[in-house]
């Protein structure tokens, strides 16, 4: 695990920082190269590539930085849903900033990432019931400095307890020129979770053999080489990145795709940039899905992570 810094404040105040960089104690910017491959490899990258090869995509997500003094909003629970409000570790207050141009992708999850330079929020299942007020069914809250990326018992957005905001390809990624961090994906098929996934959802029935767990990490074999695929600059990123920092799966789809997660092209204009996003940028014309579908997946390796320190 990087060891703990204190950042400096221009770097704390700016919104064109990757979250993750702000994430001194994250256990998701560990170069992998070196992680020992597990046994049962074969079969659960075997798996994994076929996932990739045949059905992958990218799902997005809004995220926002709100900087000091954005609005507070109240944050409710959704009836039906389990408290995720409160005071404690893990726990979203019931007041947080709400930045004005936030966007909500109006899936099913209706998912929401906000970081300020304190705290990072993320929320599923969000509704806005009024300009001061929003709902959430589930969520959690952590302070960014020493956030290892991996929210505590039930709290968080995924499904696994890992954090999207330490493993989402976010537009300040790509607009710094690399992907420092291991890469969220989510699978149609899992079975079980093992760590850093601190629980799970998945519903294994069809499975193919050797589904792999949430939580599974993964990289390209060291000595991977991308070729033409990656003459697409998007795709080369997200090669690099997986090389060197791994993929983790974080969630079930519960449909038929697997899907890298990325943040929401649209946020770039909402918080007043000019010009094209670098993700669209980057995808340079191509379709998101054949970019990623091109990526050496067969050269996949199940590793075991080194965590805490390691």
């Amino acid at each position: 695990m990087t060891t703990a810094t204190t950042l400096p404040t221009a770097l704390l105040a700016s919104p064109t920082v990757p979250v993750a960089a702000l994430m001194a104690a994250s256990d998701f910017d560990n170069n992998v190269t070196a992680w020992g491959v597990l046994p049962n490899s074969d079969a659960i990258a075997s798996t994994m590539a076929s996932y990739e090869k045949q059905s992958s995509w990218v799902n997005t997500q809004p995220m926002y930085y709100a900087p000091l003094g954005a609005p507070l909003v109240a944050m409710n629970v959704s009836p039906g849903c389990n408290n995720f409000v409160g005071v404690g570790p893990g726990e979203v207050p019931s007041e947080v900033p709400m930045p004005s141009e936030v966007n909500l992708n109006g899936s099913s999850d209706n998912p929401l990432i906000i970081y300020s330079s304190l705290e990072v929020y993320e929320l599923w299942q969000v509704s806005e019931d009024s300009p001061t007020s929003y709902s959430a069914c589930w969520g959690g809250a952590a302070p960014l400095a020493s956030f290892t990326g991996v929210f505590n018992g039930t709290f968080g957005m995924s499904a696994s307890g890992i954090s999207y905001a330490a493993t989402i390809i976010s537009e300040n990624d790509v607009k710094s020129g690399a992907i420092r961090h291991a890469i969220a994906v989510e699978l149609p098929y899992c079975d079980g979770y093992v760590a850093p996934a601190v629980r799970g959802d998945c519903a294994n029935t069809g499975d193919p053999a050797g589904a792999p767990a949430e939580g599974q990490w993964f990289r390209f074999a060291p000595g991977t080489t991308c070729g033409s695929a990656c003459n697409n600059p998007f795709a080369d990123l997200v090669f690099q990145a997986i090389s060197t920092y791994g993929m983790v799966v974080t969630d079930n789809t519960g449909g038929s795709c697997a899907a890298l997660v990325m943040e929401q092209p649209s946020d770039w204009a909402a918080q007043g940039y000019a010009g094209e996003d670098p993700i669209t940028a980057a995808l340079d014309g191509a379709p998101v899905y054949s970019v990623v579908a091109g990526l050496p997946w067969g050269d996949l390796q199940a590793i075991s992570p080194v965590l805490g320190g390691g």
